[in-house]
């Protein structure tokens, strides 16, 4: 594996052409590369050139994808002039990714950590540019590859995450990884929504090996999802209750896996 670092984001090939963009600690970004096309998965804070790192991974013409809406994987998308998102997110993007909730990644996880010509007015006001709804089993074709888009309701109404069957990889976005999985947010889905999410994709298990998850270490074994799956089905059966737990995105309780954690609504069972 190559690695590859800039005063923003550090690059790492973890798969047959695939690149996790690390965006300073924050958040996973992927690059995919096929014959024809590449793949950008999320965007990430939007604070590094992201666009100009790609040029020196690829010369193939990028299509640019959302695993959801949250501000922290979609605020790059100001450097792209098309992006493709879950329908049920696109209708809520405005809501993401207002000034509030811009300010609170601002104060809440950035806390100062800028390149040399970052503006914080400009990253404040950006738009975001075109949003191409997509559903559940699209399917981008990148030439020798494709990768399908698998629909995961529960950290947000539209978050999906993307299957590539050729080389048995599957992206879960925020809604598997080794870290504590939010779905306490008050767009968050009920905890019984998740929970039928990530069955769905233990039943496609078989088509992948390895799971890139936008935060944290990546990629992760899959039988992260049986450890998941039994979590949270005793919380939603009512056999256990998290312990209180404080978030800069709300309050909620936490029941904690042995490799990630689970913060969710009580009154969204």
């Amino acid at each position: 594996m190559s690695e590859l670092h800039n005063t923003w984001f550090m690059v790492t090939e973890v798969a047959n052409k695939v690149w996790l963009i690390d965006d300073h600690g924050f958040d996973n970004i992927y690059l995919i590369e096929g014959k024809e096309k590449a793949l950008l998965i999320d965007t990430g804070c939007g604070v590094g050139d992201l666009k100009g790192l790609l040029s020196t991974l690829t010369s193939l013409p990028i299509v640019v994808v959302n695993t959801h809406g949250h501000p922290d994987h979609v605020l790059g998308n100001t450097q792209f002039q098309d992006v493709h998102m879950a329908y049920e997110d696109a209708l809520l993007l405005d809501e993401y990714i207002n000034i509030d909730s811009r300010k609170l990644i601002l104060e809440n996880m950035l806390n100062g950590q800028y390149t040399s010509n970052f503006s914080v007015d400009k990253w404040l006001n950006t738009k975001i540019n075109n949003i191409i709804s997509i559903k559940n089993g699209h399917k981008f074709n990148l030439g020798d590859r494709d990768i399908t888009v698998v629909s995961m309701p529960g950290h947000s109404a539209g978050c999906i995450g993307l299957l590539d069957e050729k080389e048995k990889l599957f992206f879960s976005g925020d809604s598997i990884g080794e870290c504590d999985m939010w779905i306490h947010y008050n767009d968050s889905m009920p905890l019984s929504t998740f929970l039928q999410s990530i069955k769905h994709v233990r039943l496609i298990s078989d088509k992948f090996d390895k799971i890139l998850p936008g935060h944290n270490r990546s990629p992760i074994q899959s039988d992260i999802i049986d450890e998941i799956i039994q979590g949270v089905s005793k919380i939603v059966n009512g056999q256990l209750k998290g312990l209180p737990h404080n978030t800069f995105m709300g309050n909620g309780l936490i029941y904690k896996c042995s490799r990630c954690g689970i913060v969710y609504n009580p009154d969204k069972i």
